[in-house]
């Protein structure tokens, strides 16, 4: 069996069998939104390429590194496709999202193709931007609930740069507890660094 075959196999059974352990329900988008992302965020400077350097996910198994993505907006379709990237036992593997915009600002029904029938709601907590008003770092919070209780939780640390200083990594995260989600960075698998020394992309 393949290690994409296996990934696939342990997240259809946590959905199945397990909860992410939160007694309460995913938070409101705007609870945990910077005022920023609810009032100005910009689809198109979220566009192009982000290296994942952090995350908080129990469906990225840790043997994995160099994760990227490519965010392209669609207008037409109403939809934002993420092509992502990671390097897992010798091999680069291509995952293809989509997300599909709401009337909220700064949240999308995330899709993945290998678990057709789970919708990843995903919200963008936080963006910084630099001097010029470009996007250069991006926290973005997945939250599923089945039963009114938390069954996934998703955080994704994402940098325009893959070899971002301790300093950054700590700016980021300040930030993402500032936004209420310490709780969530603190539980089960906590939070992951990518290695992306050496890393060949697609």
């Amino acid at each position: 069996m393949s290690a994409l075959k296996i990934v696939v196999c342990l997240v259809v059974f946590f959905f199945a069998f397990c909860s992410a352990g939160y007694n309460h329900t995913c938070p409101k988008v705007h609870d945990i939104q910077s005022s920023y992302v609810t009032n100005q965020f910009n689809l198109t400077k979220f566009q192009g390429i982000w290296y994942e350097v952090a995350y908080h996910d129990y469906t990225q198994p840790k043997l994995c590194r160099c994760q990227r993505s490519n965010k392209h907006y669609s207008p037409e379709n109403k939809k934002i496709y993420d092509y992502g990237s990671l390097y897992c036992v010798n091999k680069t593997y291509i995952q293809n999202l989509s997300f599909a915009l709401t009337n909220v600002t700064g949240y999308f029904e995330g899709h993945w193709p290998l678990v057709p029938t789970v919708v990843f709601p995903d919200t963008v907590v936080a963006v910084q931007l630099d001097a010029r008003g470009n996007y250069v770092w991006v926290i973005e919070f997945q939250c599923v609930q089945i039963f009114n209780r938390i069954d996934f939780v998703g955080i994704n640390f994402y940098h325009r740069r893959n070899n971002v200083t301790t300093a950054e990594l700590d700016s980021m995260f300040k930030v993402a507890r500032q936004q209420g989600l310490g709780e969530y960075m603190d539980y089960g698998p906590k939070v992951t660094l990518v290695d992306h020394k050496n890393c060949v992309y697609p």
